[in-house]
């Protein structure tokens, strides 16, 4: 909050890899003021825990998310794709690179 308070809210961005991918998006889900500036995240999921809203950043957010295919640790086919449904059902700002 005292980020947003010094630069606004659309001048902050969230992010991270792996782990990190997983609790960016999460704080991101949770975040309840004004919309973020973005969020880019790389070979990590949607916790099972956070509830992705409907209208996330009323569609001014800008998601980024990158994946490699041939992660072993993170399968996208087997495992990662399917947990960010949420996303694109209410992200209308989403993009997901492979």
């Amino acid at each position: 909050r005292r980020e947003i308070a010094r630069v606004g809210a659309k001048n902050v961005f969230l992010g991270g890899a792996s782990q990190g991918c997983c609790t960016a998006l999460h704080a991101a889900a949770t975040w309840s003021g004004p919309p973020l500036g973005g969020f880019v995240g790389t070979q990590g999921h949607l916790l099972s825990c956070t509830t992705w809203p409907k209208n996330f950043g009323n569609g001014e957010t800008p998601v980024r998310i990158y994946n490699g295919l041939d992660d072993t640790t993170m399968p996208w086919h087997s495992w990662v794709a399917s947990t960010f449904d949420p996303l694109k059902k209410g992200s209308s700002n989403l993009r997901i690179q492979l």
